[in-house]
């Protein structure tokens, strides 16, 4: 059985791709599909008369995700035990990192032929490792394309900055976007990589999004992106704008010296004042100018690092319960998934081409997603149904 394991993985991913499961159990759906395989080639190769698959029966194995729920497929007559279980049981570490790096391209596949010599003990080429890596593409960009809700409470949108290689490497940034529902569920609704940021790349994110079918959005939430709340404006015309406050205090503060930063800090959230009920823009405008007369000797550009022309979307949060406000006031949802793939990704220096660093970033995405991101918020709906029954009217 083991001399035939490389031809149950190529098998297994074959299968895989054709069946419709979510694309978030795509791991158990590959785990099952080779141990299934395995027990077709047992039946074919045992001389047990009459014996034959018997279904399945369930088992918990460890994973990077914590435990996956695994049917493990058994025969009539009770012989068969997958060396694929085995493994599981005995090197769950090394397999989690397995069923990562042999459906995801970008990574060396020097090291992913390692790992597989080293798990089974034998020898797979660095180019069938590759042709492996590259199947996961195809499902990637069938989940790319797939049709979206009608609405999304908000969008929080985020990048990451990664290497990649077209001619020569570069550093650039892969944008992830995240649909917030009312009920506070997250789904991740899509991946883009450009060269370079600008109003064309937003048109052309924004664009994708309609053309998948999201067409009403309430608040979108991002960094001070270049181009993106022109592009917001023209393609999302009804929908507030939140510019993330977390982010423009970080770099402000990062310019000022370490005994003050602390008092910035405070008096920064005074301006805002996320938690009063009774706040208001002309409120936020007059401490906004005390703020800056304060701190401009110590940052000298400090007036148009918050411009009163863009204070509109920094203090978008005020058309919404106060009750909400600290969750949409700042990307910091989204950044706890960037953090994720950053842990993913900083074993590879620099993908060899953009394909494959969204194919890694995808299968990052996935594992994350079915974790937090399905769980309801019970206050977030609570205090946003007033303004769904308001639009419903």
């Amino acid at each position: 059985m083991k001399q035939s394991y490389q031809t149950l993985i190529e098998m297994a991913i074959r299968e895989a791709q054709q069946s419709p499961i979510p694309f978030g159990d795509l791991v158990t759906e590959i785990f099952e599909t080779i141990m299934k395989l395995e027990r077709d080639m047992f039946l074919r190769e045992s001389d047990a008369e009459g014996n034959k698959g018997n279904g399945f029966y369930q088992r918990f194995i460890p994973s990077f995700q914590g435990k996956l729920d695994i049917r493990i497929p058994r025969d009539r007559k009770g012989n068969f035990s997958p060396l694929f279980l085995e493994v599981a049981r005995h090197q769950s570490e090394k397999c989690s990192e397995l069923a990562l790096e042999l459906f995801t391209s970008g990574l060396s596949t020097r090291k992913i032929e390692t790992v597989i010599q080293t798990m089974f003990g034998e020898k797979m080429s660095a180019s069938k490792v590759s042709e492996i890596a590259q199947k996961i593409q195809p499902i990637r960009e069938a989940w790319q394309k797939r049709p979206l809700d009608n609405a999304f409470f908000a969008i929080e949108i985020d990048a990451i900055r990664l290497h990649v290689r077209r001619q020569e490497v570069y550093n650039e940034a892969c944008f992830i976007v995240m649909g917030i529902r009312p009920d506070g569920k997250r789904e991740i609704l899509g991946i883009y990589l450009f060269p370079e940021e600008g109003a064309h790349a937003w048109r052309e994110v924004f664009s994708d999004l309609i053309g998948r079918g999201l067409a009403r959005i309430e608040l979108i939430i991002s960094d001070e992106l270049k181009g993106i709340v022109e592009a917001t404006e023209a393609q999302y015309p009804g929908a507030k704008h939140q510019l993330c406050l977390t982010h423009r205090k970080r770099n402000l503060i990062n310019r000022i010296r370490a005994d003050k930063k602390k008092e910035f800090s405070d008096d920064f959230n005074h301006v805002f004042t996320v938690d009063d009920p009774e706040n208001s823009l002309s409120r936020i405008e007059a401490r906004l100018a005390l703020f800056t007369e304060k701190w401009k000797p110590h940052i000298s550009n400090v007036d148009s690092c918050l411009e009163i022309g863009k204070l509109k979307n920094y203090a978008a949060f005020l058309h919404f319960p106060v009750q909400i406000r600290r969750m949409v006031y700042t990307t910091n949802w989204i950044e706890r998934l960037n953090a994720h793939i950053r842990k993913i990704t900083k074993r590879v220096p620099a993908f060899p081409s953009p394909d494959s660093l969204l194919n890694l970033v995808f299968m990052a995405v996935q594992h994350f997603e079915d974790g937090p991101y399905k769980r309801h918020i019970p206050a977030f709906y609570k205090h946003l149904k007033p303004l769904y029954e308001k639009h419903d009217d």
